[in-house]
């Protein structure tokens, strides 16, 4: 008998097909005349990150609407390469004597649960009931005393804590983590109308955070 895939993900909204066809864009430092929604520069990216995001509906409708408040951590793909799997080969796993739409539901189900780990919904319940929203993101990010790390809770229920490093001449490190990694990578962002995108050039191992 074939291994079932788990009922307890809904997928209904999400339908997987993968067809990149523009260039990724990243800024150091935030524009703060760029009123545009975040897909604006999605549409621009053949990233594989920015591709899936394009085949999740739903997710790319929420970045559409310029009345939303996300935050993105976008992953170059040198990143999601070095990883010891493929991001839809995991958490779940792929057996032999699975009929085709039941892998096809499990690749897409781990593509979903990979990029949902770094999108924030800064209007959810959670994050609301946390104080987090647009403004005190972008404050943070302009405020030369840093103050506290943001605590967050992304789209998988999970948290994630973002602080900045300071590194001198003005630079600093956007410092990430999870409870079970710490990442500091170079603080890279752009804003937009409904959101922030960070170019964080690293990535967790799904394993480690699940």
């Amino acid at each position: 008998m074939a291994k079932r895939v788990d009922n307890n993900v809904d997928n209904s909204r999400h339908l997987i097909d993968l067809s990149p066809n523009t260039v990724h864009k990243s800024l150091s430092k935030r524009d703060t005349n760029n009123q545009n929604s975040i897909v604006t520069d999605i549409d621009k990216s053949n990233s594989i990150f920015s591709t899936y995001i394009r085949d999740i509906p739903l997710l790319y409708e929420n970045l559409s609407d310029t009345d939303n408040q996300i935050l993105l951590f976008s992953i170059p793909d040198y990143d999601i390469h070095k990883l010891d799997y493929k991001v839809w080969q995991y958490p779940r796993v792929i057996h032999q004597d699975m009929t085709p739409l039941e892998k096809e539901t499990i690749i897409r189900e781990n593509i979903v649960d990979f990029i949902n780990d770094y999108v924030v919904n800064l209007k959810s319940d959670v994050n609301i009931k946390k104080g987090n929203d647009l403004s005190k993101v972008l404050m943070w990010l302009e405020d030369d005393n840093y103050g506290m790390p943001l605590n967050l809770i992304n789209e998988n229920g999970k948290n994630l804590e973002v602080s900045r490093n300071p590194l001198g001449n003005g630079k600093s490190q956007l410092v990430l983590n999870n409870g079970h990694q710490v990442m500091a990578v170079d603080l890279i962002y752009n804003g937009y109308s409904n959101g922030v995108i960070f170019v964080i050039k690293g990535c967790f191992d799904k394993k480690l955070w699940t």
